[in-house]
């Protein structure tokens, strides 16, 4: 089995909308997302694909917190004419000031980053490629339910 980890690196830009009890705007955010090549698809569109990554599969930095998922988060790839597109979701880390919080970083991608076969599992071979999106590229959402 061959392993894939998806890298996302930045910084937060201002609050969009809502409030940011975190304090994150104007700090580093970086996230990695690992799963297998063999990796099944827990449901499916026309267009896109949902993964579920295991406890441990997802590592995150915001701001000042710096954790490993503790329970299973979601990975869903769109295919889009105009871009791709991959949303990861879940809950913050048990035992940290991150449970309680759902999180979901949207991040848009070029055109074509995907092959259609994503769809079915994320199969090499896989193009990876650096890529600079303009401000602001990606969007966190995030709430807590304590």
């Amino acid at each position: 089995m061959n392993e894939l980890t998806y890298g996302v690196s930045g910084s937060f830009g201002s609050v969009i909308s809502g409030s940011d009890p975190l304090d994150l705007h104007d700090h580093i955010a970086e996230m990695h997302a690992m799963t297998q090549t063999t990796a099944t698809p827990i449901s499916t569109t026309a267009y896109s694909a949902t993964y579920s990554l295991p406890a441990g599969a997802v590592y995150l930095l915001f701001g000042n917190y710096s954790y490993y998922s503790s329970a299973n988060w979601n990975m869903t790839i769109t295919l889009g004419s105009s871009g791709d597109t991959l949303v990861l979701s879940g809950p913050g880390p048990t035992g940290t000031v991150l449970a309680g919080t759902a999180f979901k970083w949207t991040i848009p991608l070029l055109p074509g980053s995907w092959k259609k076969s994503v769809l079915s599992h994320p199969a090499l071979p896989f193009p990876p490629q650096r890529m600079n999106l303009p401000t602001p590229a990606s969007n966190l959402e995030y709430c807590s339910r304590q």
